[in-house]
């Protein structure tokens, strides 16, 4: 009979398998450049993360600097992609505007966080501290892909709005996660099971993104 540990770890391998061959296939099927490299680069860091997960769900034993990497790594590759496609939509539309300028400042934002998630995994300051961290790497994620849709093109938004819908619900699944963590001081074991699952559910939605480049390219 499989275990809870045994559901989730399948669940978390879906996704790695899934982000993964997400990722292949967009490199098979065209050379990509700027902020395609970003989100094949982010594909592989959320099947790295679901990946290191199941292993851990099975019952490897891994060291807690992996794990924080990982889920670091996860949400600062968004994150920079996110922020990419910011920065092309506002020298598309306003070059001048203030929020082009403010996209050098995200990116170092997210790299404090990235820093900062790390650094509270390996430095052990308890489950509070991480959920906190983690909660706000997900609410830094939804607004980064609001301001995408908002500055992007309205004849651009059509072919985005599948994988904003993706990544809104992956950054939205984190954000109920560690909110409820964060205010029962423990995490929810059957938002954790379904985490994997939600994952990879999405990635069809995220694969829309070839459509929107070609759009974009237009």
């Amino acid at each position: 009979m499989i275990t809870l540990n045994g559901l989730a770890a399948v669940g978390f391998a879906s996704a790695g398998v899934a982000y993964l061959g997400l990722a292949l296939l967009l490199l098979v099927r065209q050379a990509p450049a700027g902020a395609g490299r970003l989100l094949i680069a982010a594909l592989l860091g959320e099947s790295a993360w679901a990946i290191v997960l199941a292993a851990m769900m099975s019952g490897a034993r891994l060291p807690a600097p992996v794990m924080g990497a990982v889920e670091a790594l996860r949400v600062f590759l968004w994150i920079a992609f996110l922020l990419s496609l910011l920065r092309t939509a506002l020298q598309d539309e306003r070059p001048d505007a203030p929020l082009r300028r403010a996209t050098n400042s995200g990116l170092i934002a997210a790299a404090t966080l990235f820093a900062a998630t790390f650094g509270i995994e390996v430095l052990a300051f308890g489950e509070r501290a991480a959920f906190v961290v983690k909660l706000v790497g997900a609410v830094y994620g939804l607004v980064c892909l609001e301001q995408v849709y908002r500055n992007s093109p309205a004849n651009r938004r059509w072919a985005l709005k599948f994988m904003a819908i993706g990544l809104l619900a992956l950054f939205g699944f984190d954000l109920l996660l560690y909110a409820e963590a964060l205010l029962f001081s423990r995490l929810n074991g059957a938002l954790w099971i379904a985490r994997g699952y939600a994952n990879a559910l999405v990635m069809p939605l995220i694969a829309s993104w070839p459509s929107y480049e070609t759009t974009a390219a237009t």
